[in-house]
């Protein structure tokens, strides 16, 4: 596809009849070195990160950046930087906001989700602030300004986007403050993040149609609310119709078709299905039953599992956990998971199975006397090779509810063990023990 996107010139105004080759895109001068884009990015994140509060979410911090990945994927090479570490965050506030940082740090407001009417509309958004990074509009916005020190750019940037009096503190610390001029780009700069957002979107599946719907549909809220995005990124005029007439130069090789994931986080977001709290789950919120239907994921490059299509996938260091919606919950000091299932992989303490098997349970049982067998270890298989199989009761102190917990274990190839921790509600097992075999005889090991 990206050999489809060549890039021939310089920027050209939308007029009727232009769109016989696609825009051509000329990164601005810039007299900071990339390595300067990238300092200047992290010291200003940093600062973002002290001030702004973050969506203590995992799910939707985990799908923001799985989509963000997707698109700086879909970056064509002309603009590809390797030392840019492109991250997504999530910041806890209602304002229709996103902003990238030199370098490519992103940061996407919660009502900036919540407002997208589909997963294309989001990407849009995204792919118009990858594309200020892959452009470099940033450090060229300071070239055009003054001669300033990249030590002092930081704060100023960060200042400017954080605002009111956290921001001006911020900027004051640095040796000068001019507001908010380092993001608040001008008609050529935005014009080239739609055009280059496009791009973007069609190599990763999206219509860049999408991208003028969700201008659009900011711009309507707008008129009764200003959505704090549109301050820093103001229509270069006829966005609508040059995104258009792009898109109808552009191929989408792969459609994205699935889009239930961003359903399922936005009604989250906007309270429809909230997410399970300790509060909430002894309120007794419960999550919907498991799908029939599944979904394939591969894992670490080592084995792959059918999973339910309505759980979420939620990696972590050690071991990946599949929970529905509402499934996964949060306290002050740690996070769990009610109904689920974790799978993961860890040294092997022992010499044979049994012996492995035992010393996990131990490890396990050992800091939670809650955690109690209902017998002893029975055989079973797990990724085609020979496992045991545990059941437990427990009593979870986030919930309030008695649990089963079922736990497998089995030796991989390598000689570490893979285990699989499946867990519900014991008055909602019978819906979910169905659920947790097929997924478990699912597991099989990638060749």
């Amino acid at each position: 596809m990206r050999d489809r996107l060549l890039l021939l010139g310089a920027v050209l105004l939308a007029v009727p009849g232009w769109a016989t080759a696609q825009t051509v895109i000329e990164p601005p001068e810039t007299k900071y070195s990339i390595e300067e884009d990238v300092a200047i990015g992290e010291e200003a994140a940093e600062q973002v990160r002290q001030q702004l509060p973050a969506l203590e979410n995992d799910a939707v911090e985990y799908y923001v950046t799985r989509l963000g990945e997707r698109l700086v994927e879909a970056i064509p090479s002309t603009f590809v930087h390797p030392e840019f570490a492109y991250t997504f965050e999530v910041v806890d506030e209602d304002g229709i906001n996103a902003f990238a940082l030199p370098g490519g740090p992103m940061f996407l407001h919660r009502g900036m989700l919540e407002s997208a009417l589909t997963e294309g509309g989001i990407a849009g958004v995204m792919a118009h602030e990858i594309s200020h990074v892959a452009l470099r509009h940033g450090t060229a916005q300071a070239t055009r300004g003054e001669k300033f020190q990249w030590g002092a750019l930081a704060g100023t940037i960060a200042g400017a986007i954080i605002g009111g009096t956290a921001g001006r503190a911020v900027m004051e610390g640095t040796s000068f403050g001019l507001g908010a001029f380092f993001l608040k780009y001008g008609r050529e700069f935005e014009q080239q993040a739609d055009l280059l957002g496009a791009r973007i979107m069609a190599t990763a599946g999206y219509d860049p149609r999408e991208l003028a719907a969700m201008f659009e549909l900011i711009e309507q809220q707008n008129r009764t609310g200003a959505p704090e995005w549109l301050s820093s990124h103001p229509n270069p005029g006829n966005r609508s119709e040059y995104i258009a007439a792009e898109a109808e130069l552009l191929t989408i090789d792969d459609p994205v078709t699935d889009t239930r994931e961003f359903e399922r986080i936005r009604a989250s977001l906007s309270g429809e299905v909230p997410p399970v709290t300790a509060e909430g789950a002894a309120a007794g919120t419960r999550p919907e039953r498991p799908d029939t239907d599944t979904q394939y994921y591969e894992v670490a490059g080592v084995y792959a599992v059918d999973v339910p299509t309505n759980w979420i996938e939620l990696p972590g260091a050690e071991a990946v956990t599949f929970s529905p919606e509402g499934g996964h919950i949060r306290t002050r000091n740690q996070s769990s998971f009610s109904h689920g299932v974790q799978i993961g992989m860890a040294e092997r303490a022992g010499g044979n199975l049994a012996q492995a098997h035992a010393a996990f349970i131990e490890s396990l049982t050992a800091g939670n006397p809650q955690l109690q067998a209902t017998g002893g270890a029975a055989q079973q298989y797990l990724a085609g090779r020979r496992a045991y199989l545990t059941t437990f009761t427990n009593f979870s102190e986030a919930t309030g509810w008695r649990e089963t917990v079922m736990i497998s274990t089995t030796i991989l190839p390598d000689g570490r063990l893979l285990y699989l921790i499946a867990v519900s509600p014991e008055d909602e097992y019978a819906d979910y023990v169905q659920t947790f075999g097929e997924l478990t005889r699912s597991v099989r090991l990638l060749p």
